[in-house]
């Protein structure tokens, strides 16, 4: 099955391309990495965090929906990835994300199993 993921990213002059270069290789690695789970991305938005005029760093939601259409998402922001610095590495992000963003998925389709059973055991005790 194809899925089309989108990658949103603000664009600042302040942010040099190394930065945004990571940020678009990582969000493609954690898709591969995620495997049948990547299913349920919808997209990756990054914005750039501004304190005053000062650059501060990239924040990082990525949205998912389940197969009943159900959506959530799952935020995470430069100050808990790798260094800490405002320019995390492609690495640095796909070690912080990946298992951070599996872990909500697993959960997030968790809840949507158990959602579908009551649907299912309702929809199965109507009579039509």
């Amino acid at each position: 099955m194809k899925k089309i993921c989108r990658i949103s990213m603000d664009l600042h002059p302040e942010v040099k391309e190394e930065v945004l270069t990571s940020l678009t290789k990582a969000c493609v690695e954690v898709l591969k990495r995620l495997g049948k789970e990547a299913c349920v991305v919808m997209a990756f938005r990054i914005k750039f965090f501004y304190f005053g005029r000062d650059f501060v760093g990239p924040v990082i939601t990525v949205h998912i929906k389940d197969p009943l259409g159900r959506k959530t998402s799952y935020g995470t922001d430069y100050r808990f990835i790798g260094r800490k610095k405002i320019d995390p590495t492609a690495d640095e992000i796909v070690e912080f994300l990946y298992p951070e963003l599996s872990t909500t998925i697993k959960k997030f389709l968790k809840k949507a199993r158990k959602n579908f059973s009551d649907i299912k055991e309702e929809l199965d005790g109507m009579k039509v």
